[in-house]
């Protein structure tokens, strides 16, 4: 997928950009059609094959648009063309660049068997040329004095040595930044289910009626199971609470596997699942602790069987906080340039 520069205005000028962005195939017989452009000779020439010969295309589409556009007229609502981004064709290379800024580079290619000639610093100036000596034979194409289409062909023999030009192509290449893809995140309901004795729901109630998360506490019988190294018992029923904490958490794109459900003994059996803001699980951790610790300490009411220590519950959850958009800005800045033209003082420059 081709990279597409949008269309700027600079003073009151449009410029669109024409994408360059595959190598365009060479053809070795395009070294000898030559076009008479004025006193000089130029190999290379994309109007060659619209005015003279149809069937000799030695450019890209992109490059003879962009050298054509003098044709389109100069009107207010002229629109510029320029190449961007920029690839040389096969057998050409980069001669000369200017960097108009961090981003933007401007780069001009010839033809592998020509030069640049006449450069100026800091400029994208200057002619592909190439040499060519006494008693070589050329075929270019000319049209009389004061004509433009009647295009004949004329063989001659050099009689010194000289130089012919080709038509540069030139471009730009600039950096752009790439937005980062926006991440999102849907919110699901998550629940936990506690059992503890009633004695301490009416606590936990008002410990966490502050917080913007919905609370359901109900009551229900619920059995004591405790267990011991050599069996199991079941004490007799006593009054306990279900309390239900139900919180709206984020839930990442990416799958989180689950915690998996702890079997908690000692008169607390605690269903634990993901999402629960770690605030709320820390007071429910705590008020449970301090229950157990009274209930070793003090004497109940019926006979219970005395509890053996057990190791504390382990809870484990899965966080993983979703990424908010991120988006770095695209930004990009440039002149308009035109073919044939010479672009005023820039940045840099580099020759190749």
């Amino acid at each position: 997928m081709s990279i597409l520069y949008t269309a700027e205005t600079n003073s009151g000028s449009v410029t669109s950009f024409i994408p360059l962005t595959t190598v365009w195939p060479f053809s070795s017989a395009c070294r000898s059609y030559f076009r008479k452009n004025g006193p000089s000779l130029m190999a290379y020439d994309p109007g060659y094959g619209l005015e003279i010969d149809t069937k000799v295309i030695c450019a890209p589409p992109a490059v003879t648009t962009w050298w054509e556009q003098r044709k389109l007229g100069r009107g207010s609502h002229h629109t510029a063309v320029s190449i961007g981004p920029l690839t040389c064709p096969e057998d050409f290379s980069t001669v000369i660049t200017s960097i108009k800024d961090r981003t933007s580079t401007l780069a001009m290619c010839c033809p592998s068997e020509y030069y640049l000639a006449d450069t100026v610093p800091g400029q994208i100036k200057g002619r592909c040329l190439s040499d060519v000596s006494s008693g070589m034979t050329i075929t270019y194409a000319s049209t009389p004095h004061g004509q433009t289409t009647a295009w004949t062909t004329v063989t001659t023999t050099l009689s010194k040595s000289s130089t012919v030009g080709a038509i540069a192509v030139i471009g730009w290449n600039i950096e752009m930044s790439i937005s980062a893809t926006t991440l999102t995140a849907s919110a699901t309901s998550t629940s936990v289910i506690v059992s503890i004795p009633t004695s301490i729901a009416t606590s936990i109630q008002t410990s966490i009626a502050a917080s913007t998360q919905t609370y359901i506490i109900t009551s229900v019988p619920t059995p004591i199971t405790t267990s011991t190294k050599a069996s199991t018992k079941t004490s007799s029923s006593v009054q306990t609470s279900t309390l239900q904490l139900t919180s709206d958490t984020p839930n990442p794109a990416s799958n989180t596997p689950s915690a998996p459900d702890s079997d908690l003994t000692t008169g607390v059996k605690a269903g634990i699942g993901i999402g629960v803001g770690v605030g709320v699980l820390g007071v429910v951790a705590l008020v449970v602790a301090l229950y157990l610790y009274i209930n070793r300490h003090h004497s109940s009411p019926a006979p219970v069987p005395a509890l053996e220590p057990q190791p504390s519950p382990m809870f484990r959850t899965n966080w993983q906080q979703p990424s908010g958009p991120v988006e770095a800005p695209v930004t990009k800045r440039r002149v308009q340039q035109e073919p044939a033209e010479l672009m005023g003082p820039l940045v840099k420059s580099s020759i190749h």
